[in-house]
């Protein structure tokens, strides 16, 4: 994750998401969603509670560390199994 030029008026944002080949679909992580903002503390916990209703039933979230760039940006970054979209998965 960068974001150069930040304050230029130009910046350019720029996220590399890796993407893993799994045998079974009901091995996959679906669904990704990211909190947090420049100059300011992610609302991690809040940002759990409103994705607590779309995780398939028996998953947790996976949740990054924090990543920040040097001009101030701070992220989760929060993949998950999604309940509608891998519903046939235990």
């Amino acid at each position: 994750m960068t974001t150069i030029g930040m304050g230029s008026g130009m910046v350019t944002f720029k996220l590399s998401i890796p993407f893993v080949i799994v045998k079974h679909s009901c091995d996959a992580y679906t669904s990704f969603d990211h909190v947090g903002g420049w100059n300011h503390k992610p609302a991690l916990e809040r940002r759990k509670r409103e994705l607590k209703n779309v995780t398939l039933e028996g998953h947790e979230l996976y949740i990054s560390n924090l990543k920040t760039t040097s001009e101030g940006l701070q992220e989760y970054w929060i993949q998950w199994k999604n309940k509608k979209t891998q519903f046939h998965c235990k």
